[in-house]
């Protein structure tokens, strides 16, 4: 029985920490896709873009660093919540969180769904984001 598909996200995810590109590639299918569906004109496919992608990140967030904060595996579907964080080469912190929903085929992560987003702290509560206006038209 092969590597199941909870453990590939997990071992790239170490590859990823010890910013060990030809390790996360090793787990990755060569025709890779990336879909965002937020952000479509981000998708990509293929393993060179990938390479590319990462050795950017390793290069401008020298303390880069993935957090896994929950994963659930279902078949070969696998729901991954993360937390990217760092400081990049410029003084600009790196904090994004959301979640990845990736399919694995062959032992190798052969799709990614990607829901990253940057933090945005503030002071704005979620009351105040969804703050209905009142009959009269007032908050």
């Amino acid at each position: 029985m092969g590597t199941s598909p909870g453990t590939i996200v997990k071992r790239v995810v170490e590859a990823q920490n010890d910013h060990d590109l030809e390790g996360m590639l090793e787990w990755i299918a060569p025709d890779y896709q990336t879909e965002t569906p937020l952000h479509p004109e981000r998708n990509f496919t293929g393993h060179d873009q990938v390479r590319e992608t990462w050795e950017t990140v390793f290069r401008t967030t020298p303390d880069f660093e993935a957090t896994l904060l929950n994963l659930v595996e279902d078949g070969t579907t696998v729901w991954a919540e993360f937390r990217y964080s760092g400081t990049q080469i410029d003084g600009t912190p790196l904090d994004m969180w959301g979640v990845i929903i990736f399919e694995v085929e062959d032992g190798q992560l052969a799709r990614g769904r990607v829901y990253l987003e940057p933090s945005e702290a503030g002071e704005e509560t979620w009351q105040d984001v969804y703050e209905v206006e009142g009959e009269d038209g007032t908050n």
